[in-house]
């Protein structure tokens, strides 16, 4: 099967297949996959099945040991396979998924940087950014610094992404461990948004109490920026915290 998947372009066929598959045969190709080295193969499979059946087999991966786990990371990262292993992870369980993203690879900056590219390319921020926030300290921070490298259109994506899946909060924890200096280029773009994502911005951060959160990124902002949000705050009748 793991062969099989390789190749195959249907994913109706696989996710059928997968769903009369019982728990023991599919923990036994996940462990045939670490065995004989055939992650490759193994994330091709868990791309083409879709929805419970996703998370079903994802899940029986994440029970795998750190080093099995370590290993899965390094084939997506060699063979450039982020963009299927993303949304992987985004099906997991909470607690599986939890587990896997504080491995140490995902706090190195080329992996992150690698992951970052995917994410955009294939516009799969909505799966990246919740990941985020449950990384380790470092893993944040290592993150953050990616996404301060990039360059305006790729930050626009990002934006885009979070306002169309209210991802206020991720991103806001995302940037969190950035320095002044480092927000200061997604702070200033934050603050050239048109008024619909600017209120967007404003009226989850009163309705969820992001407002620490918010304030190193306004600290960041030019003046004339922090003063048109206020005027919104304003009009919007929500409280101001400067």
């Amino acid at each position: 099967l793991l062969h099989v998947a390789f190749y195959v372009e249907t994913k109706a066929k696989l996710n059928d297949i997968a769903a009369i598959l019982p728990v023991k045969r599919l923990r036994e190709i996940v462990a045939v996959a670490e065995s004989s080295g055939l992650w490759s193969e193994a994330l091709s499979l868990m791309g083409h099945i879709e929805g419970a059946q996703q998370r079903r087999i994802a899940d029986l991966a994440a029970e795998q040991d750190d080093i099995a786990l370590t290993r899965m990371l390094r084939t997506a990262q060699e063979q450039k396979l982020w963009d299927v292993l993303l949304p992987i992870i985004a099906a997991m369980s909470k607690d599986r998924r939890e587990r896997l993203v504080k491995l140490p690879a995902l706090a190195e900056v080329p992996v992150l940087t690698a992951i970052v590219q995917a994410a955009d390319a294939g516009g799969l921020w909505p799966q990246f950014l919740p990941l985020v926030t449950q990384m380790t300290e470092p893993a944040r921070r290592a993150a953050a610094q990616c996404v301060e490298q990039l360059d305006a259109g790729v930050l626009q994506n990002l934006l885009a992404a979070v306002q169309g899946a209210d991802l206020w909060d991720e991103l806001l924890e995302m940037l969190g461990p950035m320095d002044k200096a480092e927000r200061s280029n997604i702070a200033r773009l934050i603050g050239q948004q048109d008024d619909a994502m600017l209120t967007q911005l404003l009226k989850t951060t009163h309705q969820r109490g992001l407002w620490p959160k918010l304030m190193p990124l306004l600290a960041a902002m030019p003046k004339e920026q922090i003063e048109r949000l206020r005027l919104m705050a304003l009009k919007l009748k929500l409280d101001w915290p400067i």
